[in-house]
């Protein structure tokens, strides 16, 4: 029962298309442009895995089985609330996560960092890369400011920045851009 999947989806967005699907418990999910998600649904969890580029959710609360979104090795739990992921490139290469929340509270964890759990409410924001947790605050309004026409790089570095225009432009090849300029 705990690993026979009830209800499943995958689904894709385009460069430059969002895409939002309807889940069957009431949630919602939000693609951002060039990202893909694989939804499974369990007798006692709902589970996310966040492939890649961003999602927005919208999570109907089920105190019996929560909601797990799972994106380059962080786990991202919640019972009801409104938040979002991204899978971005790192600074040294590898993926790191970042998560925002709108309104609610999730908790955070990840598999690098053993274990160690981040709990983040309305307005607060959490980057996790590797081992390393930077926790970020904002208004409660620009998560996932992508759902609004809006990309905002605040703490990212020009790299980091032309991957997610990608997204949306077409720039087919940006790995000739390096990783130290920083955006002010």
């Amino acid at each position: 029962r705990e690993t026979h999947v009830q209800w499943q989806a995958r689904w894709s967005s385009a460069r430059g298309q969002l895409a939002r699907h309807d889940l069957p418990d009431g949630s919602s999910l939000l693609l951002d442009a060039a990202s893909s998600a694989e939804v499974r649904y369990f007798a006692a969890r709902r589970v996310v895995a966040l492939a890649r580029g961003a999602a927005f959710f919208d999570v109907a609360r089920d105190p019996g089985r929560p909601f797990i979104v799972q994106a380059g090795g962080v786990r991202v739990t919640v019972l009801g609330t409104r938040f979002g992921v991204e899978v971005v490139p790192g600074s040294d290469g590898r993926e790191g996560v970042t998560v925002q929340v709108e309104s609610g509270r999730v908790r955070g964890e990840s598999d690098a960092a053993g274990g160690v759990l981040h709990e983040l409410g309305a307005g607060e924001g959490l980057r996790l890369e590797g081992a390393a947790a930077v926790r970020t605050r904002a208004a409660p309004g620009d998560a996932a400011s992508w759902r609004h026409g809006e990309l905002v790089f605040a703490e990212s570095t020009l790299g980091e920045a032309l991957r997610v225009t990608a997204r949306w432009l077409g720039v087919s090849d940006l790995r000739s851009f390096g990783h130290r300029s920083r955006l002010r």
